[in-house]
């Protein structure tokens, strides 16, 4: 008796997720969501993996008030850094180079690199020398049509300078999340093509050809594998919940 209510209580979730949009289903299907967000501030937070290392651009970085002026005579790249913030990506460059011979296994920049900029080159290079360890991010987001004044989906991917192939390139993954209709970020998608984006950025394009161009987001990329880890990959537009470490999880 017990699993025939729980049956019906889960097909009625299921159904009301599906016809969210009817008076009744809305209603029902938002104290679901209510639910699951209380569920999310209150429940075990996942495991801190004392394996990933987050370095952050602070104000202490743009300062280097902390470091010594003799130091930063001796160092042409702390030199870089006492420039103005954007910092020249000979800085990234000089990171990812001493990072991998620091064995890291694998360097995730979730940062945008679209604008040309000094030391480009430099970045490209340690890209090229370190091209099966390194991913660097690019944006999907919802926006003005320049020529045409229609809302139309924008791709933003790293600059053909250092990514020549850009959204094509293995080592290029998309930082974007997409908010619930009330704003609200709880879930992921780690894999979508450009029709599914349509849909998630709630964007309708008449007459538009899907080309079935499938993007991979930054976290999940094809690079995983280098981490040694069995990750259970969801399909193409599947959604996953996010789960939530400490408040203090991976300080920078």
């Amino acid at each position: 008796m017990l699993a025939l209510i729980c049956a019906l209580c889960t097909g009625a979730i299921v159904s009301v997720a599906m016809f969210r949009n009817v008076i009744f289903a809305d209603s029902i299907w938002a104290n679901e969501t209510t639910f699951r967000d209380a569920l999310e501030r209150k429940a075990r937070r996942t495991k801190v993996h004392d394996n990933f290392v987050f370095l952050g651009v602070d104000e202490a970085s743009k300062q280097l008030d902390q470091v010594s002026p003799e130091e930063v005579r001796n160092s042409p790249v702390l030199q870089k850094m006492r420039q103005a913030f954007p910092w020249s990506r000979a800085v990234y460059a000089q990171l990812v180079d001493q990072l991998c011979n620091a064995a890291a296994r694998l360097i995730i920049f979730d940062m945008m690199f679209d604008p040309e900029r000094d030391g480009d080159d430099e970045f490209a290079a340690a890209l090229e020398r370190h091209r099966d360890r390194v991913v660097i991010g690019a944006d999907i987001e919802k926006g003005a049509n320049a020529a045409t004044g229609n809302t139309d989906i924008i791709f933003i991917p790293p600059n053909k300078h250092l990514i020549p192939d850009q959204f094509m390139d293995d080592r290029v993954g998309y930082v974007s999340f997409w908010p619930a209709g009330d704003n609200r970020i709880r879930e992921i998608n780690y894999a979508v093509t450009d029709s599914q984006i349509l849909s998630l950025q709630r964007v309708s394009i008449p007459c538009r050809r899907s080309l079935g161009k499938r993007f991979t987001n930054l976290l999940m990329h094809g690079r995983y594998e280098s981490l040694g880890s069995v990750i259970a990959f969801l399909r193409v537009g599947r959604s996953s919940m996010i789960r939530f470490g400490p408040d203090d999880a991976y300080q920078s």
